[in-house]
């Protein structure tokens, strides 16, 4: 009976932690008898079970020619009577219930009506576990007061619900009932980050830190967000908070992986992802960040065989169909990566990633429209990523449709002002127009966001030794022609194998007429 009630109280735990509810329960050791199948002697210890108990619980197995009946009362009340065909402890373990059915099920039902409506929404991953919760979650709110702590949670859990279903403003309602409720507070964080309204989230995820400083989900929740905005060092106190407040929570080692993941350290992302696998078995997340990881050190073997784990621990979660996508492209596996992000987008249509991945590998396919398609499918889905709207501006500009490149471009340089690629490339087109003053101050731009970056010297370079042609005074074209110079001698410092650089300069040194040299003497 104690292994069935916890299995239910364990299938609980994971939603009612990330939803907000305090979950820091002590399980007593309880002693089965070995003889005799009366539960009656157990009745204390199962008291301890759950926080509030203060009921008897008794019953017994009782063997009926080929068959075996389970009766539980509570308080003498008989609350569950059930037969099996079989008398054997299989049949035993199906009367109590460990997977949500039968006794034990029950039981926690009548005790704590909330943790039975978490242990129906589980993770939350089919419709089935979705439409299950919210019929219990109905049921309380009907038919308990209002002020019990049950009903505050069950329309916390109402909330969830409909932020899962992408019912937003219904999931706000809600939500907003139960404003000194650190787990609606987190929730509607939640809702708002999901709506791609960051500083709305933020605050939210503040005030449920307020409310309760000992819960670790908002703070593991801001460093998420603190991530996406790119501040990366807020993003890691966060984090480390969240895992002071719960060192055994798996997520927030993943969070904090995929922060220093973010800032380039990858053996300490590494790290943390290893943590959460040994803290937590079964969690995918972890092996899909890690198959990123080794993706980016060229790892693709290793890569490949953490995204299939991730797969393997959760068939539902499409992020490693995602990565696996990227992994077998840069294989030159093109139609497998196709229908890798294929998968991802059919588990989960409002995932940007897949999307933007497939268009990368329709482009090597030649296919542009249908990589501009995925392109601005990704951006509908997330249109504050830069490299989305670059990456599609780079079609069009190979499309000759240069205004609509540059309107991609100066789109991903608002979004990310550190992004120096838009910057270079946008100087490209800019020179192609023969605007060169904006395209000199363009590729000023990427280089002082990418000073290793060697295609913006080559542009700034070219734009300049242009402008000296056409300047004014001898003075203005010496010093153009010098900047030229200096611009192809640090391109030709990054790569030093390109010979388009030294053969610039030998153009730059034929216009200077012995007014200086280049490169200097």
């Amino acid at each position: 009976m104690r292994d069935a009630i916890f299995a239910v109280q364990e299938r609980a735990q994971t939603n009612m932690a990330l939803t907000g509810v305090d979950t820091d329960w002590e399980l007593s050791a309880i002693t089965i008898p070995q003889t005799g199948l009366s539960l009656q002697s157990v009745a204390v210890a199962l008291r301890s079970l759950l926080p509030g108990w203060r009921h008897e619980v008794s019953g017994e197995f009782v063997q009926s020619g080929n068959g075996i009946s389970l009766q539980l009362r509570l308080n003498g009340r008989v609350i569950f009577s059930e037969t099996a065909k079989d008398a054997d402890p299989d049949a035993a373990d199906t009367l109590l219930g460990k997977d949500l059915q039968g006794g034990a099920f029950k039981v926690v039902k009548e005790i704590q009506p909330y943790v039975a409506a978490s242990a129906l929404y589980g993770e939350g991953r089919s419709d089935e576990q979705v439409t299950a919760a919210e019929k219990e979650a109905d049921h309380i709110i009907a038919s308990l007061p209002a002020k019990d702590e049950n009903v505050i949670w069950a329309i916390n859990l109402k909330g969830v619900i409909a932020d899962v279903r992408g019912e937003y403003p219904e999931a706000e309602a809600l939500l907003k009932k139960l404003p000194r409720f650190a787990g609606a507070r987190l929730n509607l964080g939640n809702v708002y980050d999901h709506q791609h309204k960051p500083e709305m989230a933020i605050t939210e995820y503040q005030a449920a830190i307020w409310l309760d400083p000992k819960l670790a989900s908002p703070h593991a929740n801001l460093c998420n967000v603190y991530d996406e905005q790119h501040r990366l060092e807020v993003a890691i106190i966060e984090c480390q908070a969240a895992i002071r407040l719960d060192p055994k929570s798996a997520p927030s080692h993943t969070n904090l992986g995929r922060v220093y993941h973010d800032q380039h350290k990858l053996e300490m992302a590494i790290a943390e992802f290893q943590t959460a696998i040994r803290l937590d078995l079964r969690l995918a997340l972890p092996h899909a960040n890690l198959c990123k990881v080794y993706d980016d050190q060229q790892k693709l073997e290793t890569a490949i065989v953490e995204c299939q784990e991730a797969i393997q621990l959760d068939p539902k979660l499409a992020l490693p169909h995602a990565y696996l996508c990227k992994v077998y492209d840069e294989q030159h596996k093109l139609e497998i990566a196709m229908l890798e992000c294929q998968a991802a987008i059919q588990l989960d249509p409002k995932f940007a990633l897949p999307h933007a991945n497939l268009a990368k590998v329709y482009y090597e396919q030649h296919k542009p429209e249908m990589a501009i398609a995925e392109w601005q499918a990704a951006i509908q889905l997330d249109p504050k990523d830069a490299t989305y709207h670059h990456n599609l501006g780079v079609i069009y500009n190979d499309q000759n449709k240069p205004e609509m490149a540059i309107t991609e471009y100066q789109a991903a340089t608002r979004l990310d002002p550190k992004f120096a690629a838009p910057h270079n490339n946008l100087s490209i087109v800019y020179y192609d127009q023969h605007k060169l003053e904006m395209a000199i101050a363009e590729a000023r731009a990427a280089i002082q966001r990418d000073p290793k970056l060697a295609a913006p010297h080559y542009v700034l370079g070219i734009a300049l030794r242009d402008t000296a042609v056409s300047s004014g005074t001898d003075a203005e074209r010496e010093k153009r022609l010098e900047d030229a110079c200096r611009a192809f001698l640090e391109g030709s410092k990054l790569v030093p194998d390109d010979s388009n650089f030294p053969a610039r300069m030998h153009d730059v040194d034929s216009l200077m007429n012995g007014h200086g040299h280049c490169p200097p003497a």
